[in-house]
């Protein structure tokens, strides 16, 4: 038995972010939907733009995912980030939260 596959809001915002393309990334979200980023909090789609863009500008990050996995209504999905900053790569968790067909929430952390 193979993992789950992506839903698609979540593939469409790793097809984003492999683009760097802050625009289809925000597509991506609920109006209010809420990014958790290394303890640091972005709401709206004027923070996670800038927060998009800022990240891509700095390190051109990769992302391969590793696993994907349902837990109660979530998508977890384990990412190799790798890119121009020290530790590069790094396998972080991103937790998704899937309402309809927009991600309400993630949280991003080791």
């Amino acid at each position: 038995m193979g993992s789950p596959s992506l839903p698609e809001p979540v593939a469409a915002y790793l097809r984003a972010k492999r683009s760097h393309d802050s625009e289809a990334l925000v597509a991506t979200l609920t109006e209010d939907a809420l990014i958790t980023d290394d303890g640091r909090r972005y709401q709206g789609a004027d923070a996670v733009r800038a927060w998009n863009d800022e990240a891509s500008k700095k390190v051109r990050a990769t992302y391969e995912v590793k696993d994907v996995a349902d837990d109660d209504g979530r998508t977890l999905v384990t990412v190799e980030v790798g890119g121009d900053f020290p530790g590069s790569p790094v396998v972080l968790r991103f937790d998704f939260t899937v309402d309809g067909d927009k991600i309400s929430a993630l949280t991003i952390a080791p």
